[in-house]
């Protein structure tokens, strides 16, 4: 391939190998007119005023590509879930800091984490990233472990009452944004509304209320303040998240079990 490339009419490339390795791999791998797409893409971002180098750009670009198509394995065109070449170029205008090596290194890591959610699966994750603003790979993936791992074991009743588990809820419902929210704060609130109504299963407006960021409201409702929600309900360490995991489990255990290791679950919902 020449070594002089033009993505756009007014863009001079110059002379890279890296880049055109990426647009050969891209034009190898998915349609002839992604390239001109991406390109077109650069000069809507106006990235070029933000001194991203396109080379490192087109780099960025085709290992986006590369990996979420990867995600498609087994999922049908036709089918809500599969990832297309509109859906990733529509990812990245919502979410131009997923072009940064720094973002891009902890995707893997973030989608592995919500794979693997008893609650998640391929396609399921899919359709969130399909729709994402990019809070789930912002995220550092040390919380969003604490987080999900932590809700994996809570549900809500919604506004038709479908029990839904409270991972997936707030991910794809109440908001990725709530990825944001202390974890430390979000536990202490929803174990004490467990430990209230001895109940893993919550309404959906109770549930919704744990995440309203203003301590003096949640104090005036339920009588007890952040600190000593905090004091009393101390969220495990993730350094070994195995152990993290299982001490969640057992702590959800006591709270709606009566005896604990019962196998039934909680008593009512609130």
């Amino acid at each position: 391939m020449k070594g002089q490339k033009q993505i756009h009419e007014k863009l001079d490339l110059g002379e890279n190998k890296k880049y055109d390795d990426a647009v050969e791999e891209l034009t190898l791998k998915f349609s002839p007119e992604l390239g001109k797409k991406i390109g077109n893409l650069f000069m809507e971002l106006h990235l070029q005023d933000q001194h991203m180098n396109v080379d490192t750009y087109m780099a960025s670009m085709r290992d986006i590509f590369i990996l979420l198509s990867q995600r498609n394995k087994g999922i049908s065109q036709k089918d809500d879930a599969f990832i297309d070449e509109q859906d990733i170029l529509e990812l990245v205008q919502r979410y131009p800091r997923i072009l940064s090596q720094t973002v891009l290194e902890k995707v893997n890591q973030n989608l592995t984490v919500l794979d693997n959610l008893s609650c998640m699966d391929t396609q399921k994750v899919n359709r969130l990233i399909k729709l994402s603003k990019g809070y789930i790979f912002s995220i550092g993936v040390n919380k969003l472990n604490e987080t999900c791992l932590f809700l994996d074991n809570i549900f809500v009743i919604d506004e038709l009452g479908r029990k839904r588990n409270a991972a997936e809820y707030m991910l794809n419902d109440l908001g990725e944004k709530n990825l944001q929210v202390s974890t430390k704060k979000i536990y202490a609130r929803l174990m004490h509304i467990c430990t209230t109504s001895q109940t893993n299963v919550l309404l959906k407006k109770a549930f919704d209320f744990c995440y309203k960021r203003n301590e003096e409201e949640y104090e005036n409702k339920y009588h007890i303040s952040q600190e000593q929600l905090e004091n009393e309900y101390v969220l495990p360490s993730t350094e070994n998240i195995e152990i993290y995991k299982q001490k969640i489990k057992e702590s959800i255990d006591r709270i709606i079990h009566p005896i604990y290791g019962e196998q039934n679950e909680g008593k009512g919902e609130l």
